[in-house]
């Protein structure tokens, strides 16, 4: 919910919440939609933090990459795959502009990237979308993104088309370079 409270702080963004359907309602899409004019955030939050071990560079972390990050990735990948079949659950999310795929953990992840890339997950293909690159990002890059408003959005869209096909990067979006 907090994530979701931060995200609305967005100026010009409708913020969707997670798409329950299905019989018993037992089918989840992930946690917030941000849509803007000229793009679309899908946004799965995962609250387990590293422990000592993994924070470590310990043989936990893998573990610990692969159920959180993998596991949002797999949720990323479902609700892209009803958003390309035109799921009538999914009918008010749009379908016609990029698409980016958020990844937010409670604390930074700090080889999140590694494990996008190193598993072949950076990207989510489309279907009949465009493929949906992937960020992996910390509440607190998440509270420093909206501060930018509607500016997020061009950062945001000039980020991914510089990724081209790699991990799409929220650490440095809006600082200046030195």
């Amino acid at each position: 919910h907090y994530i979701g409270r931060q995200l609305k702080l967005i100026d010009g963004a409708e913020v969707e919440p997670e798409i329950v359907f299905g019989k018993g309602g037992g089918n989840k899409s992930v946690d917030w939609f941000v849509i803007l004019p000229n793009l679309v955030i899908l946004v799965e939050v995962k609250s387990r933090r590293l422990g000592p071990a993994a924070r470590a560079g310990d043989a936990a972390l893998f573990s610990s990459l692969g159920e959180t990050l993998g596991g949002a990735r797999k949720q990323l990948t479902r609700t892209v795959n009803h958003l390309a079949d035109a799921h009538a659950a999914f009918a008010h999310i749009p379908t016609d502009r990029p698409m980016l795929g958020l990844i937010v953990t409670a604390e930074p992840f700090y080889t999140g990237s590694a494990y996008l890339l190193d598993h072949d997950v950076a990207v989510i293909p489309g279907g009949s979308l465009p493929d949906v690159p992937v960020a992996a990002a910390s509440a607190r890059e998440v509270e420093w993104l909206v501060t930018h408003g509607a500016d997020m959005e061009p950062m945001l869209i000039a980020e991914i088309e510089r990724s081209s096909g790699g991990v799409v990067s929220l650490r440095d979006l809006g600082k200046k370079a030195g």
